[in-house]
C-alpha cells in the first residue's frame, strides 16, 4: 500500500482527478482538470508505477496553448499508450470542439503538442465515450453528442485508427421529436461496436427510454433477428421505466454487452431504488461455436475473408485448448508490420479483424503480406493480397 501526492502549482487550488486508467498492468495514468485565471481550465495527466513511484517529476498536459473550459473526459489505452479525449468550451457553445491525444509512458504527446482535433461539426453537447475497438490493436470507437441545425439532439459515432484518422462517420438515426444523450459504448472482438443513448421526449414531460444499437466495423447498422428499428432497440421494453437517467455498459465474454442501471419502480406511493443488470447479445458477430457446440480438435488458421481486400479482412482460427496465442502480419521482406494478438485465448473459434494498418497506425501500401499464427511451437502461415 503507498500513498501517492501529484505535485501542484502554488496558487492554483481546486484540482480535480477526472479518470484514471492502468496501462499495460504497469502504470497509473491520472487525468486532472486544473483551473486558469479567468474561468478557463487546463488539462494534466499524471503517472505512477505499481510501487507509487511517479514516472514524471510534473504532470503532462495533453493540449498545449488552448484556451476554454475542458469538459467531458474520457482517458483509455490505446497499443500501449494514454489516449485522452475531451471536448473544449472556448466561452461560445457554438464552437464548442472535441480533441484527443496520445501520451506514451515516456511521457511524450505522440499527437503533436496541440493533441489531434477529432471533431468539430455541428453543435456539440459533449457527453462523449471513447473505447478501444476489439480485433485491433491500435483502432478506437468515439461517440458523442451534438444538436444538428438547431433541432433535437442526436449521437454521433465514428472510428479513427491509431494516428487519429477517422475511418468512418454515423450519424444515429431516431424518433421523431426525442433527444438522444449520454453516448456508452461496448466495443466487440470482431471491431463492431454496441452505442447506447438515453432517449427523451423534447417537452421533458416523460421519462426517458435507454436504447441501444449494434453497429459494424464500417459504421452501418449490424444485422439481428428481428432487425433493429429505427430508433433503436430498448433496453428496459418500451413503456417508459421511472427516474432512469442514465447506464452503463461494458462488453461481455465473447460477445454482447453488460448494462447495469438505477429506476425507481414502484407506485406513485412507493418508489423503491432498485439496480439491475442485463446481458444483451443479438448473436450478429458470425461466432461459429458456441457453449453447446464441440471444440476444435487441432489448430486451424483458415482462410482470411475476403482475400484479396482493400479495407479490412476477417482473420479466423480455432483453438483446441487454451493456450498464448501470437498473431502477426509480415511484409514480404520479413519485416513486422502488426502485432494482431499476443496473449492467453480460451478455447473455441475465434477471429481477429486486420483493417491494413501498421502498429503505430498508419495504412499500409498495395502488395502482398504474410500473416502467421503461432501456438504452442507451431507456425501457420498465410498469404495475404492488400489491393489499394
Amino acid at each position: 500500500q503507498w500513498t501517492y501526492n501529484l505535485p501542484t502549482d502554488e496558487g492554483y487550488f481546486d484540482y480535480r482527478v477526472r479518470d484514471i486508467h492502468i496501462l499495460n498492468d504497469e502504470a497509473a495514468g491520472i487525468l486532472v482538470e486544473r483551473p486558469e485565471p479567468g474561468g478557463d481550465t487546463s488539462l494534466l495527466l499524471y503517472a505512477v508505477d505499481r510501487d507509487g513511484e511517479p514516472l514524471w517529476d510534473y504532470g503532462v498536459s495533453p493540449f498545449v496553448d488552448f484556451l476554454g473550459r475542458w469538459q467531458d473526459y474520457a482517458l483509455i489505452e490505446l497499443d500501449g499508450d494514454w489516449m485522452v479525449a475531451a471536448s473544449l468550451n472556448p466561452g461560445n457553445p457554438s464552437n464548442r470542439s472535441i480533441h484527443g491525444q496520445r501520451i506514451s509512458l515516456d511521457g511524450d504527446r505522440l499527437w503533436g503538442d496541440e493533441g489531434l482535433l477529432l471533431a468539430d461539426e455541428h453543435y456539440i453537447m459533449g457527453a462523449l465515450d471513447i473505447q478501444p475497438a476489439g480485433g485491433v490493436p491500435n483502432s478506437f470507437w468515439m461517440a458523442w453528442s451534438f444538436q444538428l441545425d438547431g433541432g433535437n439532439q442526436h449521437i454521433a459515432l465514428a472510428r479513427f485508427n491509431g494516428a487519429g484518422t477517422q475511418l468512418t462517420d454515423t450519424i444515429l438515426p431516431g424518433a421523431v421529436n426525442r433527444n438522444k444523450g449520454q453516448p456508452v459504448l461496448a466495443s466487440q472482438s470482431d471491431l463492431s461496436v454496441y452505442v447506447g443513448w438515453m432517449e427523451s421526449p423534447v417537452s421533458y414531460n416523460e421519462n426517458p427510454v435507454p436504447r441501444f444499437a449494434h453497429y459494424r466495423a464500417d459504421g452501418e447498422l449490424a444485422e439481428a433477428t428481428p432487425p433493429y428499428p429505427d430508433e433503436g432497440a430498448a433496453l428496459t421494453g418500451e413503456d417508459p421505466v421511472p427516474w432512469l437517467y442514465e447506464f452503463v455498459m461494458e462488453p461481455a465474454w465473447e460477445d454482447g454487452f453488460i448494462a447495469m442501471w438505477e429506476d425507481l419502480r414502484g407506485t406513485s406511493d412507493d418508489y423503491l431504488p432498485g439496480l439491475y443488470a442485463m446481458h444483451i447479445d443479438d448473436f450478429t458477430t458470425d461466432v461459429e461455436e458456441r457453449e453447446d457446440s464441440p471444440l476444435p480438435d487441432s489448430w486451424t488458421l483458415h482462410s482470411a475473408s475476403p482475400n484479396p481486400f482493400n479495407n479490412h479482412t476477417v482473420i479466423r482460427y480455432d483453438a483446441p485448448r487454451a493456450a498464448d496465442v501470437t498473431l502477426r502480419v509480415y511484409d514480404i521482406l520479413g519485416r513486422e508490420v502488426v502485432n494482431l494478438l499476443h496473449g492467453p485465448v480460451v478455447a473455441g473459434s475465434h477471429k481477429v479483424i486486420w483493417d491494413g494498418m501498421t502498429s503505430s497506425g498508419r495504412p499500409v501500401s498495395s502488395g502482398t503480406y504474410f500473416l502467421r499464427l503461432e501456438a504452442e511451437g507451431r507456425q501457420h502461415v498465410q498469404k495475404l493480397l492488400l489491393l489499394e
